[in-house]
């Protein structure tokens, strides 16, 4: 795995690690959830989520930029077992947390993987739910 990526693997069990290592855990009713603070320095945070039943997602994301760092342009990618990139966003660094509905009833059940790009000095929050 390149140092570009940080991985967050979900399970069963929730992970508490430090504050400036992902976090990850899974939801209570259906969903996980991840975050990768300033550091490490990568280029995309990423969460891989087994279990999915297949159907739709909903997808949240927020993204912080440093202090004095600028509100840039950011992208998400969705992707679920034979179907790479099949939902994807923009916003800003900054904005709100926002949501998404991805799939429409026909996402493939199993691991699905959601990839945030990220700069450096910036924290980032997903969640997956279904």
């Amino acid at each position: 795995m390149g140092k570009d990526r940080v991985p967050i693997v979900l399970g069963s069990v929730a992970v508490v690690l430090a504050a400036t290592t992902p976090v990850a855990s899974a939801g209570e009713d259906g969903g996980n959830f991840g975050e990768c603070g300033v550091l490490p320095v990568a280029t995309q945070c990423y969460i891989e989520a087994p279990g999915f039943p297949g159907g739709s997602v909903d997808i949240d994301i927020d993204v912080v930029p440093a202090p004095g760092g600028e509100a840039l342009p950011n992208r998400f990618f969705l992707s679920a077992p034979g179907q790479p990139d099949v939902c994807q966003g923009e916003f800003r660094a900054g904005d709100p947390m926002r949501t998404w509905a991805c799939g429409g009833g026909a996402l493939h059940a199993g691991t699905l993987q959601l990839n945030v790009a990220k700069r450096d000095n910036e924290s980032v929050k997903m969640v997956l739910r279904w």
